[in-house]
């Protein structure tokens, strides 16, 4: 929670339009719902299915997450504070969403990894899914939300 508190404090300096009441509730509450889900299906996705069960449910949850992502960034409510460095960097420096994601997840790994945290197959699999597949994602969340919104 920490560096997420960081990095609502340097977007406060940097453009403080991107943080609203839902980038508060995603910097309190990811971490719980993330603990909530672990436990819930602790029992049914763990290591002991074979690799490629493993690799397919881990590639879902990237597109569920993607997906979900998206929703969030396109219903303008506030996005959670990791998701909004990647959101910023590709607004300012107009580059593809998808490929600056992918830079900050591993920035985000890299920077976990020296703070002592660990990595493996899967964090790596999923910093390289998540941008690019919210990319496709946007312009679909954007018109649902729209949609949604409306009614």
């Amino acid at each position: 929670m920490m560096i997420c508190f960081l990095i609502i404090m340097v977007l406060l300096f940097i453009d403080r339009s991107y943080i609203r009441i839902g980038t508060i509730i995603c910097m309190f509450l990811g971490g719980p719902i993330i603990d909530l889900f672990t436990v819930l299906l602790g029992d049914c996705i763990n290591s002991s299915l074979p690799i490629a069960v493993r690799i397919i449910v881990l590639v879902a949850g990237c597109i569920i997450l993607a997906l979900g992502m998206t929703i969030v960034i396109k219903s303008e409510a506030g996005t959670g504070p990791n998701d909004l460095v990647a959101i910023v960097i590709s607004d300012k420096s107009h580059k593809p969403f998808g490929i600056v994601r992918i830079l900050t997840d591993c920035f985000f790994v890299i920077a976990g990894f020296l703070l002592g945290g660990t990595f493996g197959l899967g964090t790596i699999i999923c910093a390289f899914i998540v941008g690019p597949v919210a990319q496709i994602f946007m312009p679909y969340s954007q018109r649902f939300c729209k949609k949604i919104i409306r009614n």
